[in-house]
């Protein structure tokens, strides 16, 4: 099947998925229709938001009434992952969303508190977020509010940021939020984390791992060939390291999954793919890697000003393994069994075996 056929079949049955309100979320949307599809995706293989923004329009433009309604649960669990991102800001969700209220088209907006916009923009863009600053107003004694900025995510989103909000002001906190949906599943910070009963997160981690066997390496720092290769090595030298800690772990088996991207920016490529796969300090611990083999390369308090102090001694750690693992002829992990050590470390099935 030609690759321009294989994004449009994704995009119109991700685009199903989202108006029905069975997904709320772009990103799960697409790799749950690929399942749906049967096909064994790379990343080229995925549509990007418009072209599954203009299949959602084409499905309500054969409603009748010419829009449909959307699932308000799924908008508002957007807003709260977003809002926990900025929890900083003590965010506030406000207007018919905030009453449950939600159709396609609807521009969630969240109120934020802070006297500098930039900090608000370099908080989005540190998660990999774009925002468009739409509305820049001046900075003086006089003005209550900073700017507003516009998301394309999942949901368009509008972030109306003020210098304060009243404590008795309208519209739900993270707190509030968080009580009036955790009736729900019953599993709240599973469903905000986009990681459902119907999308095995290790399944599509596997089939990101396939993918790096084609994702070749110059032979002159590494000569092992491929990246899948390498990130085998290193990830049977990282469970030698710290044979407990899932994310350091992740890290290490994971820690190239940018290069299957087209962008030059590998960090804001494997953030994108992913997206709701593995915890944050994974990625930070991924980002910190890339800084610390680049050339030339930073010293400790340098990488400490950028990734924090928290992560460090495992950054460190994973950067002198990594030049370890560029070997020929080692024997490895297959892919499926260090997907089975993880989910042995998650099901918790490796700390009884050892007890």
């Amino acid at each position: 099947m030609r690759k321009k056929e294989i994004r449009r079949q994704i995009a119109a049955e991700a685009a199903k998925l989202l108006t029905s309100g069975r997904e709320g979320d772009f990103t799960t949307a697409k790799r749950r229709a690929a399942r749906i599809l049967g096909v064994r995706f790379t990343a080229t293989d995925f549509p990007n938001t418009r072209e599954i923004k203009d299949a959602v329009r084409r499905i309500e433009e054969m409603q009748d009434e010419g829009s449909i309604d959307v699932n308000p649960r799924r908008m508002q669990i957007a807003a709260l992952r977003l809002m926990r991102r900025l929890r900083d800001f003590h965010p506030r969700l406000i207007g018919r969303l905030s009453q449950g209220k939600a159709s396609t088209g609807l521009e969630t907006t969240i109120d934020l508190a802070s006297d500098s916009l930039a900090r608000v923009i370099n908080t989005l863009r540190a998660e990999s977020i774009d925002p468009l600053i739409s509305e820049p107003e001046p900075i003086d004694a006089f003005t209550v509010r900073r700017g507003v900025l516009h998301l394309s995510t999942e949901y368009p989103v509008k972030i109306r940021v003020y210098s304060k909000i009243d404590s008795a002001s309208v519209g739900l906190t993270i707190e509030a939020l968080e009580e009036s949906l955790d009736g729900g599943t019953g599993n709240l910070d599973a469903e905000v984390e986009g990681i459902e009963a119907e999308e095995d997160r290790f399944e599509v981690i596997a089939d990101l791992l396939a993918v790096l066997e084609n994702v070749a390496l110059d032979t002159t720092d590494h000569p092992e060939g491929d990246s899948l290769y390498h990130s085998l090595q290193l990830f049977d030298l990282a469970v030698s390291e710290q044979p407990y800690d899932e994310e350091f772990l992740s890290a290490a088996l994971l820690h190239d999954v940018g290069r299957i991207g087209k962008g030059v920016d590998t960090i804001k490529e494997a953030s994108k793919l992913l997206d709701r796969l593995v915890t944050h300090r994974t990625m930070n611990i991924i980002a910190g890697l890339e800084l610390a083999l680049s050339e030339p390369t930073p010293g400790r308090s340098a990488l400490q000003a950028i990734i924090g102090s928290e992560d460090l001694d495992d950054v460190m750690l994973l950067a002198q393994l990594d030049r370890q693992a560029r070997k020929r002829g080692v024997r490895t992990s297959s892919i499926d069994e260090a997907i089975d050590y993880l989910r042995g470390l998650e099901s918790g099935s490796l700390w009884s075996n050892d007890a």
